[in-house]
């Protein structure tokens, strides 16, 4: 159960870096959260980063996050 809390606490993390209006506070808060995860789910960054590849990094993030979620579901069924 605790598992499929943090994960969901990582969606609404996720979710509080896309209402970020603040580009740079936005990167900071992806690396961040990135730094955080698990190697399964982490991302390997690119050097150089633009603002759409940190909506393109939250969308797969989001998605693997998901991906993990629905597993955990599953195993509890």
């Amino acid at each position: 159960m605790t598992d499929k809390r943090n994960l969901q606490k990582l969606l609404i993390r996720i979710a509080t870096i896309r209402a970020e209006p603040n580009t740079e506070r936005r990167l900071n808060l992806l690396l961040q959260l990135n730094d955080s995860l698990p190697e399964n789910i982490k991302l390997a960054m690119p050097s150089l980063i633009t603002n759409a590849y940190v909506r393109r990094a939250l969308d797969l993030l989001e998605e693997r996050i998901s991906i993990s979620l629905i597993g955990k579901n599953a195993m509890s069924a």
